[in-house]
């Protein structure tokens, strides 16, 4: 009965031991949020479109992650619509022309948007209202925006330093709506 008892005790503790180790593989992975200045919001959507650019060698990609407090209606595969509150970032990247959609790589900011390939510039609106005109927005300055694709799937890391001097970093992984 004693060996029972010892072997029962053990399997417990292994069992414990098994489920500590994968919540501390959880708390590793980044979450799907951005900070900034003192404060953590989600970012639980992103959407991406093209637009022409006037260089005939490049292309601009629209990128907008966003809390779900932005509300997007749309119809027949096109924006109709926004509502709701607009809290994250949204930034215009320059790729080569005939990327099809994000493409995985490194991104450099160019608060000159100068519209060189590989490079972005953006900018973050906490509480905005998604159909006016951005007022009180900050410019992303300097910094980097680094993305992993597999089909649809993103991963996508940004850290930069706005026009004030703070940090925006953050962290999405997920599928982005595509809008053309």
């Amino acid at each position: 009965m004693h060996k029972t008892i010892t072997k029962l005790l053990v399997l417990f503790i292994a069992g414990l031991l098994t489920l500590s180790c994968d919540k501390k593989k959880e708390e590793i992975t980044p979450a799907n949020e951005i900070s900034y200045d003192g404060k953590t919001y989600d970012l639980s959507q992103g959407i991406w479109y093209s637009e022409e650019y006037e260089d005939e060698g490049i292309e601009e990609l629209n990128l907008i992650l966003s809390s779900s407090s932005l509300k997007i209606n749309q119809k027949d595969g096109n924006i109709e619509s926004f509502g709701g509150k607009f809290t994250g970032i949204y930034m215009g990247i320059y790729m080569k022309k005939g990327v099809k959609g994000l493409d995985s790589g490194e991104y450099i900011c160019d608060s000159n948007d100068e519209g060189k390939p590989n490079t972005f510039y953006g900018g973050i609106a906490i509480n905005a209202d998604p159909n006016a005109p951005l007022t009180d927005e900050n410019y992303m300055e300097l910094g980097k925006l680094i993305v992993k694709r597999n089909n649809n799937n993103y991963e996508i890391t940004f850290e930069c330093t706005d026009d004030k001097g703070k940090i925006v970093k953050g962290f999405y992984k997920g599928e982005l709506l595509n809008f053309q």
